[in-house]
């Protein structure tokens, strides 16, 4: 088993971060057939925090999603362990791509 951690501080607020999310997660099921489950937080304060589970391609994880902050963790199983780093790099780079796109959208 092998566990991939990433963190992106942000500056986009709760709406705009949950977009990002949303387009993280269509990309995902569209590409790897992962499943998901969304929690969104109850309120858009400054400490809501919405939870993502998701599984499959023999990877199961979380992602939080705040107004200024996502972390995302994930647990790869067999085979994928040993694509660890080369997953972890994809996926840093996706979340760096979808955080500039939407930070240059401007709202």
């Amino acid at each position: 088993m092998s566990d991939i951690r990433i963190e992106r501080q942000h500056q986009l607020g709760l709406p705009r971060a949950r977009r990002v999310a949303t387009d993280w997660m269509a990309q995902a099921r569209e590409r790897w057939g992962l499943q998901f489950d969304h929690r969104p937080a109850a309120d858009e304060s400054p400490t809501a925090t919405d939870h993502i589970r998701f599984s499959g391609m023999g990877a199961e994880g979380t992602v939080q999603v705040s107004a200024s902050r996502f972390a995302v963790q994930l647990a790869l199983g067999g085979l994928m362990s040993a694509m660890a780093p080369m997953i972890e790099e994809k996926m840093s780079r996706n979340l760096d791509e979808f955080l500039a796109r939407e930070a240059a959208d401007g709202g």
